[in-house]
């Protein structure tokens, strides 16, 4: 970026603008030019005579006249004299702060160029790392507490990503973005919408454990019309026994009401995960995965039989008969396919063999 430095008035006036010149140029970034060349125009004007105002608003005509380029005034100046897009008043106090914004600005369209522009997966990572410890799950212990990336270094990725057909916001805590550092989601949504009006957003899985301290403005970001695809919150469990046993932090109810909110602002589209066979699951529990599947419509569903992982809490559990975890798993998809061709006016048949509507971990002999 390229910078051009005038001034009228006092040896002061003179001071503050090579010094604001002098700033620039320890940033190689930066380089000084003439006039004609800049990318800014800072202009220290003075108002200490009426003299010396008419001197400023001439010097700020004949910018505007002799070029094409943006023109921060500063110095002294009593008002705004001339209003124009490419005219921007910067009390002197605040130039370095302005300066510093530009530095940031070069410095992020920097990293942007840089990053390859051929073969970008739409995906952009929020955070890493978790807020709980899920019994039957060994991420936390990879990849430890939620850590989130700040907005600046978000919005840089999304930036090259911007003319994909969407950009999805993945995580291990997607819906605890921020939290940490003082944030939350609707933020980071707000700030990105806000930046690229025409992007297209997905997120990846969020906790109902973090979804249910959402307040009804916050969880409306997911009913927004720069939002596709499916808002997706794992259930795991329909009973509030087998989720105590998980750690999962929130109950069936809990998961319910956020379920009814979303679908009344206006989501069409909830996909869930169940587990099925997690070690303590009764019969009855597996009931209640059964029925809930039935009573509410998911657009998609992950149906995973329980697989232990070394190092878990779960995994030291007494385990039930992985062909009854199979079992369950496979009355589940079933049960589910029925309900989803019953809501779609689709037959069983259609389903199976058309249409993805469901993910699993087991193999079908």
């Amino acid at each position: 970026m390229k910078i051009h430095s005038v001034h009228n008035g006092c040896e002061a006036n003179w001071a503050d603008s090579d010094a604001a010149k002098n700033v620039f140029l320890k940033d190689s970034n930066f380089k000084y030019s003439d006039k004609e060349n800049a990318d800014y125009i800072i202009f220290h004007g003075c108002t200490f005579t009426q003299h010396k105002e008419d001197e400023t608003k001439n010097t700020i005509l004949e910018l505007l006249n002799s070029t094409t380029k943006k023109i921060i005034i500063s110095g002294c100046f009593l008002k705004e004299y001339v209003q124009h897009e490419r005219v921007q008043y910067i009390k002197n106090e605040k130039l370095p702060a302005f300066i510093d914004s530009l530095q940031q600005e070069i410095k992020t369209k920097a990293i942007a160029e840089e990053q390859p522009k051929q073969n970008l997966l739409p995906f952009v990572t929020i955070s890493r790392g978790c807020y709980g410890n899920c019994t039957f799950c060994s991420i936390k212990q990879a990849k430890g507490s939620n850590v989130s990336r700040k907005i600046e270094e978000i919005l840089i990725d999304i930036e090259v990503r911007q003319d994909l057909d969407y950009i999805k916001l993945v995580g291990d805590e997607v819906a605890g973005y921020g939290r940490e550092i003082g944030l939350n989601l609707k933020i980071l949504v707000d700030a990105i919408i806000e930046k690229f009006p025409s992007v297209k957003l997905k997120f990846g899985s969020l906790n109902c454990k973090l979804l249910k301290k959402y307040t009804k403005e916050e969880l409306a970001i997911f009913a927004y019309p720069n939002v596709i695809g499916n808002v997706h919150i794992p259930i795991q469990s329909a009973s509030n026994s087998v989720l105590q046993t998980m750690s999962r932090g929130y109950t069936i109810e809990e998961y319910s009401a956020i379920y009814k909110t979303l679908k009344s602002l206006g989501v069409a589209n909830i996909s869930a995960d169940i587990i099925c066979g997690f070690p303590g699951e009764t019969e009855d529990d597996h009931k209640r995965n059964l029925d809930y599947i039935i009573q509410n419509q998911f657009e998609f569903m992950e149906i995973f039989a329980y697989q232990e992982r070394d190092g878990t809490k779960a995994a030291v559990l007494e385990q039930m008969d992985y062909s009854i975890r199979k079992n369950r798993a496979i009355q589940l998809i079933v049960n589910y396919i029925k309900g989803y061709g019953k809501w779609h006016n689709l037959p069983f048949n259609t389903l199976v063999k058309q249409q993805r509507v469901f993910n699993t971990n087991i193999k079908f002999n």
